[in-house]
């Protein structure tokens, strides 16, 4: 779904677009409705770099059933990527949202909709930290 605040409509399924239209109108979205450059920015490292980690780490996963500690680093800079993201959104959003005509339920559902994807890439970034302190020092981390 974030693609599409990245790449042109014209090249957007018609699902990708439904969807979004969707969460635009019901969440009154207008971080995705007219998306400024620096999420567009934010949006473009995701698909070049974001994406295809999420593949690699989850076949990485699939075939070792926990994470290869060669991948920690990425994996701490995927989350802490996509936990900085979404927090310039909440901060953009609770700024912004009475310029764009939101009351204050209508910006505590917008900030609703967005802190889940602050807290778990947040959470990974944590983890992987601790994952990459644990193996720098020696000690064995559980998956």
């Amino acid at each position: 779904m974030d693609a599409t605040l990245a790449v042109p409509r014209a090249w957007q399924l018609d699902i990708q677009k439904r969807l979004s239209d969707f969460h635009v109108a019901q969440n009154k979205d207008f971080l995705c409705a007219e998306p400024p450059l620096w999420l567009q920015f934010f949006v473009v490292f995701e698909l070049v770099f974001q994406l295809p980690l999420f593949v690699a780490a989850g076949a990485d996963y699939w075939k070792n059933k926990c994470y290869s500690p060669k991948l920690h680093p990425y994996m701490l800079l995927y989350g802490f990527n996509a936990s900085f993201t979404t927090l310039c959104c909440l901060v953009y959003v609770y700024f912004e949202s009475a310029a764009h005509g939101l009351t204050t339920a209508e910006t505590l559902n917008l900030l609703g909709v967005y802190f889940p994807t602050f807290v778990i890439p947040a959470m990974m970034t944590v983890d992987f930290a601790s994952r990459i302190n644990a193996n720098i020092s020696g000690k064995q981390h559980t998956d």
